[in-house]
């Protein structure tokens, strides 16, 4: 990767001093007198006078004269190159070009000084070579034509477009087609990465903008319009598991004491990237044994060892990772789930394997550490009894011990394939409840994306993190495809869906609009949980939500720059109005419907900025919710929630990065069983970073905890300080 900005600052070079007779046309401006006098004559070719000022200014011309004195300065045109399959050709910013297009090509090289002696070109002091919008800088060149070997020495710096690095050394075999390049420090910018260096594609950018297909059946605005007891709102609107979006992440600082250069690859023992605009790095990626390949204008890269270093204090290894990855899990982990797996478990997730080329399987076992120590479980049914009967304590075998997911997908022709298949154990005699599955099929047929902020704004492109936009608003229209098996309350389940979203995010306002058409066969639990029935479905779910700045507490504007410890950005403190407004409507195959009506309005209070490390942050969120629901489902999976409630959220710094959360729902009805009672209640422990931050969240009501990890990315615009 940081290859792909050196290489292109050699591509240049290649082209000036790439053997023979490469120059048609070029011309030299007279050397200072420091110039040797050992073959002063241009090394490139034959010389031919000509000027760049053809104004009338006198001023201009004179300066420009004056310049040139105390400078030597060559410009090369270049007719017809070739070249062979040197990894240079392959990153020249020229390589998606027709050969018609690229016939001639202009590069201009200005130094101090420029002789020759025998077959070495020399350029030293101030060396500066420019191409297009690429620019190349050094203390020193020098070529031997002889041997095809090019060295440059000294303060090189590289910059084209958002890419850039430095180094001191570099140098390359032609004939051999390998070089190296030592103790380099760059950045890179996948926003405009493939615009930079005109790639067909590059393989880090997820072109097609799909939405998350791993479970459209449980899309957040159906679900949350379930009752409170239902058990697929308390699994699904948990946080995300362990895992790390790489993708998300736009720029990209590196460094590393050498890369080696091949005739089509790259390679380093050790590169290190951060996403942290400040030094001392907060995160810090390590690739050992890092690799890259270049197969038909697509980098592809690897990494045999990948660690993350928070704050240098602890390593966590992730396996076979690299920066690139849109979705990376830690190798290891350990979990809680009292209702599938037991209680405690470890897991292992396997880097993802491609079968039949276009297809990716990832692999998570585990550990079941409480069932084995317990002896028992509690999370089977009786064997020939109702799909719906409770569990019953059994004892168990060491097959029990373990558990497995699998997940394949793929993009097939826009669409995006996910399958999974889940064990609850490995056991065959306990299949008959203990497998589940999803499949999931999804189309973007429209997307739009607009963002204003410090740079141009981007039509029509996925944009994965906003915090660094002003204004921004996105909209998607997905159609979907879904089967599903033994999941919840749901025996088997197929069917389709329409489902647009749009959010816009305004200097005080911030909306999220989503609307769902549904139309499906459902299999599963009737109200009552004592029998199994289906029907079709068909619905429409709609919902707005809005958050409004009413009062700005913040002591500095919008747009300050600078950074804190403890977060990524400037906390937004204010007074906040939230409204919340969401309908929904199913009918069934046997006539019966159900509908709702939520609304709500409350205040957000968020008071402190997490510069300090003692209580300087706190955030309180009260939205009442009145429902006005009417009718009843036949199945227990979908029952409309029917009593008016209360959302609390809290968060708390404590001390550091240390903070406290907790979320409940408070049931106001009064004729309600649960009037008075905190429902589906959550709380979170965490550490909040300017980098990253981790969250640890247990929920009592499904005895389940999960471990939360986000990455952030960064606009930053000074890159000269190396971490």
């Amino acid at each position: 990767m940081k290859l792909k900005n050196l290489i292109l600052i050699f591509s240049p070079i290649f082209l000036l001093f790439n053997a023979e007779s490469v120059a048609k046309d070029s011309f030299s401006f007279e050397c200072n007198n420091n110039c040797p006098k050992q073959n002063r004559s241009n090394f490139l070719g034959k010389s031919l006078i000509k000027n760049k000022f053809t104004s009338s200014n006198s001023n201009s011309k004179e300066n420009y004269l004056y310049k040139i004195k105390v400078r030597s300065f060559d410009k090369v045109i270049i007719d017809d190159y070739k070249f062979n399959k040197s990894i240079l050709n392959i990153f020249l910013s020229e390589n998606n070009r027709s050969n018609e297009e690229r016939k001639s090509i202009e590069y201009e090289i200005e130094s101090d000084i420029q002789y020759s002696i025998e077959d070495t070109f020399y350029a030293e002091g101030n060396v500066e070579i420019t191409s297009e919008d690429a620019i190349l800088r050094a203390d020193k060149i020098e070529f031997d034509k002889n041997i095809s070997q090019l060295r440059i020495y000294g303060n090189i710096s590289f910059l084209k477009g958002t890419q850039q690095f430095r180094a001191d050394y570099f140098e390359y075999d032609f004939q051999e087609n390998k070089g190296l390049i030592n103790n380099i420090y760059g950045v890179i910018d996948f926003l405009t990465f493939d615009k930079d260096f005109n790639f067909k594609e590059v393989e880090i950018e997820e072109k097609n903008c799909l939405p998350e297909t791993k479970d459209i059946l449980n899309l957040p605005s159906q679900i949350s319009l379930l009752g409170s007891s239902n058990i697929r709102l308390n699994n699904k609107l948990g946080p995300d598991a362990f895992k790390f979006d790489f993708s998300s992440i736009k720029k990209w600082r590196f460094k590393s004491e050498k890369i080696i250069l091949g005739e089509d690859n790259f390679k380093s023992e050790l590169v290190l990237f951060t996403n942290d605009p400040i030094n001392s790095p907060q995160l810090i990626v390590k690739s050992k044994n890092f690799n890259g390949k270049v197969i038909d204008q697509k980098i592809q890269f690897n990494s045999k060892k990948t660690y993350l270093s928070f704050d240098d204090l602890f390593l966590l290894p992730i396996g076979n990772r690299t920066i690139k990855d849109s979705e990376v899990n830690s190798s290891w982990g350990i979990g809680y789930d009292g209702n599938e797996k037991d209680g405690l478990y470890l897991n292992r997730f396997y880097s993802t394997k491609k079968v039949f080329n276009n297809l990716n399987l990832n692999i998570r076992k585990y550990f079941l550490l409480q069932r084995a120590i317990n002896g028992n479980s509690n999370a089977f049914r009786e064997k020939s009894s109702s799909l719906y009967s409770d569990n019953v304590n059994s004892d168990i075998n060491y097959l029990d011990y373990f558990a497995l997911d699998t997940d394949l997908n793929t993009n097939l022709n826009k669409w995006n394939l996910n399958a999974s298949l889940n064990f609850k154990t490995l056991n065959p005699q306990r299949f008959y409840d203990g497998i589940s599955s999803k499949f999931n099929l999804v189309k973007n047929l429209y997307k739009k994306s607009k963002s204003k902020s410090n740079r141009e704004n981007k039509l029509n492109e996925c944009i994965n993190n906003k915090q660094n936009f002003n204004q921004s608003y996105d909209l998607s229209v997905n159609l979907g495809f879904y089967a599903n098996y033994n999941e919840e309350d749901i025996y088997s389940a197929y069917g389709s869906k329409l489902f647009t979203s749009f959010s816009s995010n305004r200097s005080n306002l911030v909306e999220n609009y989503s609307l769902v058409f549904d139309l499906g066969k459902y299999q599963g639990a009737n109200k009552d949980k004592n029998n199994i029935i289906d029907s079709d479905r068909y619905g429409i779910i709609t919902s707005l939500n809005q958050e409004y700045k009413i009062l700005n507490l913040n002591s500095k504007s919008d747009d300050f720059i600078g950074y804190s410890r403890f977060a990524p950005e400037l906390i937004k403190s204010g007074i906040f109005l939230k409204s919340y407004v969401s309908t929904g409507l199913y009918n069934y195959g046997d006539h019966r419907s159900q509908s709702i009506i939520s609304l709500g309005l409350g205040p957000k209070i968020v008071y402190g900025n997490s510069e300090r490390n003692f209580l300087d942050y706190t955030k309180l969120s009260v939205l009442p919710r009145f429902i006005e629901q009417r009718g009843k489902s036949p199945f227990s999976f979908d029952q409309f929630k029917d009593d008016s409630i209360i959302d609390f959220d809290i968060e708390q710094q404590i001390i550091g990065p240390l903070i406290f959360g907790y979320n409940g729902i408070l049931t106001i009805s009064n004729d309600s069983e649960n009037y008075g009672k905190f429902e589906n209640k959550s709380f979170k422990v965490g550490i909040n970073r300017r980098a990253y931050s981790i969250n640890i969240s247990y929920s009592p009501i499904n005895q389940s905890s999960f471990l939360g990890f986000k990455i952030y990315s960064f606009d930053f615009k000074d890159s000269n300080l190396k971490f």
